[in-house]
């Protein structure tokens, strides 16, 4: 009887549980947040410091609204698995996807490697991570009455967006996925408070399939 009711308990946990049940297979997640107009290629660095109004997405010609926040996602799509490691390494094949979102017009990222895809050296060479992120045109207003246009502005993510430290950014399994993943992407624009900056809070999750 006592074994009638485990099994009975633990069939009925499994089918609670689902698909969120913990696992050994490899998930990641990533999550920063960066200063745009210190981030972003090519370089409008020399702008920080004024106080920003808000900003514009889209082709300068149109009518747009003024933002103080914009959000895009969350954008979801397979990456390939990448093959057997070859020296030096296997690097992955970057997966590109144009997007109709309202910020970010193509976005390139590297799931699967040849080898381990979340390392701890200081930068993304052969790991798991956004290739780059393409946005559309960017009009940024101050609130000295200047303003900066920005008409293909990107960022380059093999130093700044990847999850090479593992303590922070494998939430599970180890640090090599098996093949092909899913890929879940979020990116959020915002003004400061004090209107002293314009950050870009970027996350993205990766796990097995």
């Amino acid at each position: 009887m006592k074994s009638q009711t485990l099994l009975f308990i633990i069939s009925t946990a499994l089918l609670l549980c689902g698909s969120s049940c913990p696992n050994n297979s490899t998930s990641v997640r990533f999550t920063k947040t960066l200063n745009l107009l210190e981030s972003i290629t090519p370089s409008v660095g020399a702008m920080t410091g004024r106080k920003i109004s808000g900003f514009k997405l889209g082709d300068f010609s149109t009518e747009r609204d003024l933002l103080r926040t914009s959000t895009t996602g969350p954008i979801q799509f397979e990456l390939p698995g990448a093959g057997p490691e070859t020296p030096p390494c296997n690097d992955g094949t970057p997966e590109r996807r144009a997007n109709k979102a309202p910020m970010i017009r193509i976005l390139s990222m590297i799931g699967d490697t040849g080898g381990e895809d979340v390392s701890d050296d200081g930068d993304c060479h052969c790991d798991t991570h956004i290739e780059f992120i393409e946005f559309v045109p960017i009009e940024i207003l101050f609130e000295d009455g200047g303003n900066l246009r920005i008409p293909a502005g990107s960022i380059q993510g093999r130093y700044l967006l990847c999850p090479n430290t593992p303590e922070h950014h494998l939430i599970s399994g180890d640090r090599e996925f098996g093949g092909a993943v899913l890929a879940t992407f979020n990116c959020t624009f915002r003004v400061a408070d004090n209107g002293e900056g314009l950050f870009a809070d970027i996350r993205y999750d990766v796990r097995e399939r």
